[in-house]
């Protein structure tokens, strides 16, 4: 199909006429009824604009190009454009698929989800629904002007993409260049933080005993949530700082850290204040020992938020040698600092504390590695008052992800959550232990899911069949959580032991269920990624429903670890097959 595509960018050179109106239609976004009414007077240089009867389209630099080898007037004969597309057996529908799926892939704000959720589900939705096509319609070059030039930079990065892979010769990134880019250490330090998380639940576990290591864990799962308010931040400052950095609107931007800065030091000492008081509670609720591991967090917690802005302003100036060494630095001093105070207090019975005092120094001194980032980048004073539609625009945007961090975080600890809350401290520290192990199927399939769906994105955009990625997913889903579950079911004490100690051994019969259970989720998540990425999201309301039908299952029924274990394999193996359902048995019966 891209051999196709060259052909018929080939073809048209000789014809000026034949290839404005390719042109339009395949980097510009016009429909072939739109780019056949196009006459000179559709254009408006100055303006970088083309307008047509239903909206106003960007100008690229492409298109531009083209004009100047026209004579004005000109005009298109009616049949003119379906005529030519016939004739290079093409379609206005696959040239914006293409075209859909290089905005995807060149579109920062897709690098933003990516590095947030440390996912690749960020979808790929139709031309009609994707910026700036969701938004020509309403926008004006003059009157929106910032918003049109913003529509425009993200226009021209995927015209740019989709020149350079199907007109021009390929050119070959260095891989020095490409290890160094600021962006790929970024996605690499994030798996770093995955493994450094992973080898501090490991050797914490080793060190403390299962009830105390179920207490740490519990502590870490409710920084968690309290981690969706500075992600939110950064969110935000990211996305709305990148569009005024394409402006080069630097008041705008600092009206926004400003703001946000301002916000999250009141919600963070607001937050910090009700979880100190409410410790007494807390502890009861989740059977810790004693208030005082709360305070840590507590104080900590106005920094760890305003540490969220920080890293959003980070990430719109692209500092990301800055933002790995932030991150990285989380993990590897919740690890070090743990490692060390656990093994200076635990002989006096208290190095639950020092595991817990190290997860609040981590998030006091990961801030202060971001002021230290932070003082590299200037930035002029906000003087000009903040608009009221402005801050609504944030706040919306804050609503929205906050409401889908929130469900991502049950989903993957209300289990925990519960059985911290419904079983004794010891049963919760196994069951915290089997957890940890269970999920390394998530991490398992991660490259998978960072390599392959960006893969399905190009070969959507170049016009290429995608199964065979899907089974290239699926295949390497299976292969690795089958290799799991069978290591688990043959060797569940040796691991465990080797992993934890022999205080966790009790738990070898829960090991196999809860790695099964988890294979069954990620099966089910490589499915819904695949179609993610293909802007068929229609699957993801489905592991919401099924987080909460998991709540009330175990609130009903938890007379054992066993018991709520196989409550999640019953609920996972039903959203797996309600899953395939929607995805092959509808095609299947389409094609018959």
């Amino acid at each position: 199909m891209e051999k196709h595509w060259q052909q018929a960018w080939t073809s048209v050179q000789s014809h000026p006429q034949h290839h404005l109106i390719l042109t339009l239609v395949a980097l510009n976004g016009l429909s072939l009824a739109e780019a056949e009414a196009i006459t000179d007077q559709s254009f408006n240089v100055d303006q970088q604009a083309i307008r047509t009867p239903q909206a106003t389209y960007p100008l690229l630099m492409q298109t531009q190009a083209i004009l100047d080898t026209l004579t004005a007037p000109f005009s298109f004969e009616h049949g003119t454009a379906q005529r030519l597309f016939d004739d290079l057996s093409l379609s206005e529908t696959d040239a914006h698929r293409r075209l859909a799926g290089a905005i995807w892939l060149t579109s920062r704000e897709t690098l933003d989800i990516l590095q947030l959720t440390n996912t690749s589900e960020a979808p790929i939705l139709p031309l009609r629904f994707t910026f700036p096509f969701s938004i020509v319609g309403q926008v004006h070059p003059i009157e929106h002007a910032d918003m049109f030039s913003q529509s425009r930079e993200t226009l021209q990065h995927a015209a740019d993409w989709l020149t350079q892979e199907t007109i021009k010769p390929k050119r070959k990134l260095a891989l020095k260049q490409l290890l160094l880019q600021g962006s790929t250490i970024f996605l690499i330090s994030n798996l770093g933080v995955n493994g450094l998380n992973f080898l501090h639940n490991l050797v914490m576990g080793r060190l403390l005993s299962p009830q105390a290591y179920g207490q740490l864990s519990l502590l870490i799962t409710l920084q968690l949530f309290l981690g969706i308010i500075p992600a939110v931040a950064q969110t935000v400052n990211a996305r709305y700082g990148s569009r005024y950095l394409a402006n080069n609107d630097l008041q705008s931007i600092s009206q926004l850290q400003t703001f946000f800065r301002r916000t999250v030091v009141l919600i963070g000492i607001a937050s910090a204040m009700l979880f100190l008081i409410s410790s007494g509670l807390l502890a009861t609720i989740f059977q810790i020992d004693k208030r005082s591991l709360f305070i840590p967090l507590g104080v900590a917690i106005p920094f760890f938020f305003l540490m969220g802005s920080d890293r959003g302003l980070l990430q719109t100036f692209e500092r990301y040698h800055w933002l790995s060494a932030v991150y990285v630095s989380e993990s590897t001093i919740r690890l070090g600092v743990g490692f060390i105070l656990v093994l200076l207090l635990r002989d006096s019975g208290t190095g639950l504390d020092g595991a817990v005092w190290a997860v609040g120094q981590a998030m006091f001194i990961t801030w202060f590695i971001g002021w230290l980032a932070m003082r590299h980048i200037s930035l002029p004073a906000s003087e000009a008052p903040l608009s009221t539609e402005t801050r609504v625009d944030w706040q919306n945007l804050a609503a929205v992800t906050s409401m889908a961090l929130l469900g991502q975080a049950l989903i993957t600890n209300s289990d925990f959550l519960l059985v911290k809350n419904l079983f004794s401290p010891d049963e919760a520290g196994l069951y915290a232990a089997v957890s940890v192990l269970g999920r390394i199927a998530y991490f398992g399939v991660l490259p998978l899911t960072i390599l392959v769906v960006p893969m399905v994105a190009k070969q959507q955009a170049l016009g290429y069949p995608t199964s065979r990625l899907l089974m290239l997913l699926l295949g390497g889903g299976i292969a690795i959580c089958g290799t799991l579950v069978i290591g688990s079911s043959l060797f569940p004490k040796l691991i465990l032991g080797l992993m934890f100690g022999d205080a966790y051994t009790d738990a070898a019969n829960l090991l196999p269920a809860y790695t099964f259970a988890a294979s069954l989720f990620v099966m089910t998540n490589l499915i819904i990624t695949y179609q993610i990425a293909l802007g068929r999201g229609g699957e993801t309301w489905m592991p919401f429903v099924a987080s909460g039908l998991q709540v009330i299952a175990i609130l009903l029924f938890h007379r054992t670890l066993q018991q709520v274990i196989i409550i999640q394999i019953i609920l996972m193996a039903l959203l797996l097959s309600g899953v395939m359902w929607r995805v092959f048995g509808r095609q299947a019966l389409q094609r018959h």
